[in-house]
């Protein structure tokens, strides 16, 4: 008798050496953020996986995941994240959520976690750290500016009016330049004169609105963090604006997108939930970084003054030293080209934004 338990306690303390020796051999995890694109402030899900992929059970498994900066669980702070704890059996898959929030604009990378596996008790333990790659981008917020939807009220009001009230069949859409090849009553003089080059009169036989909405940052050096993330939030209002109202629009900027893949920072014309989700994905990803100086970004807008294209430019501070490109794009296109600083809509210096990641 004492034999056998003799006997069952050293099997008892053989078997237990071999769980905690392989508590967490061909246990795998796996994180991922139940959004990728979310507001500030807005709750999403931190969803994590683990799965006991062999034949034995697990009798402690502890999961600690790292949250990304500046996240918080949601309806607590951050001091009370506990380690979530289970006991897995043979080929398990256990998955948990955690509701985060973020209230800081920017790229924010998963760091992935820490697994412990163990006796029953927990009392003695192995660790395992998992690192994951993944990301949430949080957006600007929006602003509630009086000034600002009056400007963009009206800037797009007129023009949408001025489409409808041109009764002739075939539309002089606006000017471009002349190549010798073009009759000599198409030249505009007036335009011409303004230019200072021969400008011809171009028609078409309809008139679609279009925006090219231009983003620059390379001004803002000496502004505050707090100006640039107000043009952040200026470029969002405009762009939901266009899309609300079915203008097609395009987007330029020369902000570094932090993590972007393709040409994030040069998007054509477009409408639709995933044309205005790649713009807001860009201004979310935007650092305080830009390559490119403000005068190439209108060069390449030049480039591009299509007869009867809009542009609206966002900038930090008044275009001191580019007015003489911003007239270029008014005659070029023949239509509108409004710039919009955070001073000159009075925005208050207590605006609600962070910092990007």
């Amino acid at each position: 008798m004492i034999a056998f338990v003799l006997v069952s306690i050293i099997l008892a303390f053989a078997i237990q050496k071999y769980l905690l020796a392989n508590a967490l051999k061909n246990v795998y995890y796996h994180s991922w953020p139940s959004k990728n694109l979310i507001e500030p402030g807005e709750p999403f899900d931190i969803v994590s996986e683990v799965h006991n992929d062999k034949w034995l059970p697990v009798l402690y498994v502890a999961l600690m995941d790292k949250l990304p900066q500046g996240a918080k669980i949601h309806g607590a702070s951050e001091e009370t994240q506990e380690p979530k704890r289970f006991y897995m059996l043979p080929y398990q898959k256990i998955r948990i959520r955690t509701p985060v929030t973020i209230d800081k604009r920017g790229r924010h990378q998963l760091a992935g976690g820490m697994l412990y596996g163990g006796d029953f008790f927990g009392l003695s333990t192995s660790m395992l750290w998992k690192n994951i790659w993944g990301e949430i981008v949080v957006i600007p917020r929006r602003i509630e500016n009086p000034s600002l939807d009056m400007l963009l009220g009206g800037f797009l009001g007129d023009i949408s009016v001025r489409r409808f009230i041109m009764p002739d069949p075939v539309l002089t859409v606006g000017v471009r330049e002349y190549t010798g090849r073009e009759p000599q009553k198409d030249i505009s003089w007036i335009h011409s004169v303004r230019a200072g080059e021969l400008l011809v009169k171009q028609y078409d036989h309809t008139l679609e609105m279009a925006v090219t909405v231009i983003l620059n940052l390379e001004t803002a050096e000496g502004s505050s963090i707090e100006v640039m993330e107000q043009c952040y939030s200026i470029t969002r209002n405009i762009c939901e604006e266009l899309e609300q109202k079915k203008i097609k629009y395009s987007f330029l900027t020369n902000v570094v997108a932090v993590g972007a893949i393709g040409r994030a920072n040069d998007l054509r014309d477009g409408l639709g939930s995933r044309h205005l989700g790649a713009i807001l994905e860009c201004l979310g990803r935007g650092a305080y970084l830009w390559h490119g100086d403000f005068e190439g970004l209108l060069g390449k807008a030049l480039g591009r003054a299509e007869q009867g294209r809009h542009h609206i430019i966002v900038t930090p501070s008044s275009s001191h030293g580019q007015e003489a490109a911003i007239h270029r794009l008014r005659v070029i296109s023949g239509a509108e080209a409004a710039v919009i600083t955070p001073e000159g809509l009075s925005l208050t210096t207590n605006y609600i934004g962070e910092a990007a990641s």
